[in-house]
């Protein structure tokens, strides 16, 4: 398809649309209830007033009338009127009402109760603040070296996971499935959100603070200085972080700059020692440049027969930052116990097999590591690992490795899916060689 670039509109790129397969599809398109596995339209997207000729009315009410959907959708749902979606493009609506439309479409399918994110956060457009679990809070999911980073930091996009990982390229991504082009639009939108935060309590330390006002001295000085090696090095300073990576593409997509300081950045950017930062800069390479990521089509035979280095795999294993293997995985103690222990893995699965566990973690499953999906009577639905249950208790462990406990009589179903909670798709952004030296350590586990 050729498709306009989202930096330069008047130009074009060819770009290859990738049919999902159905692993792929179950990403958003849950198990866990059969109602959720359908991701349609609902209430808040069509709760808008539309011209019917000389008419003007309620869409809901509308469609209610012609017999479309129930009655009802428009009688009892009381909150329904108050609770729409806008368009996140519409600069005439509050900014607030934009950014929270954007998250609810593009990323709550996943993150909202159980719906198969690994973070706990929920975007749905409805909740107040705190409900959302984001403002505040620490990332469960890596921090991408940002100092005080939380999932949303109120008044500062720079230390905010959520915008660092809508703005990058590569492992990490987010939205995760079907997104690999940056919304420079929708980027902006969520910087500005996060920026005119006022009044939501943050806890911004000393050093960060510090560390903001240099970064901003240091850009303020290279934007006003026209000495190339000048520039350049208050660049590589700024460069010497991630959010100060975060401060500089803000600075290529919204500041007036010198032709020369944007090649500039973009050179320091995409050559930068820190995967990290590279992601954000990335974007702006030709295609032919960019990093060649594995993707969802594997050639299995291929990278079984590329030679990798174990030493190189254990750094990737415990220290990349978005790939999750320790958030579940132990090895000689290190990780978290919530999927099975890796000590001794290369005993037992050859490194094709091991291949095969991680592209369909689902494929062969121990029964105790099935997912186990309690729909509770007041709405809720929870997951996790079955750990017991009697006449008294269940006991599960989440995604987070914490433990929940539930009374019987809080339970209206308990459904045992066989399916990993090990996510899919692990190795789409890592390089063949990434993977291949994954692999070579995971083998050497013996």
């Amino acid at each position: 398809l050729e498709i306009a670039t989202p930096e330069e509109p008047e130009k074009t790129i060819a770009y290859e649309w990738p049919i999902p397969s159905r692993a792929e599809c179950a990403v958003c398109h849950t198990p866990y209830q059969s109602y959720l596995s359908v991701l349609s339209f609902e209430e808040p997207q069509l709760n808008r007033i539309q011209k019917y000729g000389e008419t003007v009315d309620y869409q809901l009410r509308s469609l209610a009338h012609i017999k479309v959907l129930p009655e009802s959708v428009w009688t009892d749902a009381k909150g329904a009127r108050a609770n729409y979606l806008v368009d996140p493009y519409d600069t005439k609506a509050a900014t607030n009402s934009r950014a929270r439309s954007y998250l609810h479409t593009n990323c709550r399918h996943c993150h909202r109760n159980n719906g198969g994110g690994g973070a706990t956060i929920e975007l749905d457009a409805g909740l107040d603040f705190d409900a959302m679990k984001a403002l505040g809070v620490k990332p469960t999911q890596g921090t991408f070296g940002i100092h005080g980073a939380q999932v949303i930091a109120p008044s500062d996009p720079y230390r905010s996971v959520l915008l660092y990982r809508m703005s990058k390229l590569g492992k990490g991504r987010m939205p995760y499935s079907g997104s690999t082009i940056v919304d420079t639009r929708g980027t902006r939108l969520i910087r500005h959100w996060i920026q005119d935060m006022a009044g939501i309590a943050g806890d911004t330390t000393f050093e960060v603070s510090r560390l903001r006002n240099r970064q901003g001295q240091l850009l303020s000085d290279a934007v006003q200085i026209e000495d190339q090696e000048f520039v350049s090095q208050k660049i590589q300073e700024v460069l010497n972080s991630t959010s100060g990576g975060l401060i500089l593409l803000r600075t290529l997509d919204e500041t007036s700059i010198s032709e020369q300081m944007r090649k500039m950045i973009i050179q320091q950017g995409t050559e930068h020692s820190s995967a990290q930062i590279r992601d954000l800069f990335e974007r702006f390479l030709p295609a032919d440049q960019r990093v060649k990521r594995l993707g969802v089509k594997i050639d299995a035979a291929a990278l079984v027969a590329l030679p990798g280095d174990s030493r190189e795999g254990k750094k990737l294993f415990f220290e990349m930052a978005g790939l999750q293997c320790r958030n579940c995985h132990r090895v000689h103690q290190h990780g978290k116990e919530l999927g099975p222990d890796l000590t001794q893995i290369g005993k037992k699965l050859s490194k094709q097999e091991l291949l095969e566990n991680i592209i369909e973690p689902s494929r062969k499953i121990d029964e105790k590591y099935f997912t186990c999906v309690v729909q509770l009577r007041s709405g809720k639905v929870v997951s996790g690992l079955l750990l017991n249950r009697d006449e008294t208790v269940v006991r599960l462990k989440d995604a987070k490795n914490e433990v929940l406990e539930l009374a019987p009589k809080e339970i209206e179903s308990l459904t045992m899916q066989k399916k990993s909670i090990m996510p899919d798709q692990l190795l789409r952004d890592l390089t063949a060689e990434q993977a291949a030296h994954l692999l070579a350590y995971l083998e050497s586990l013996k």
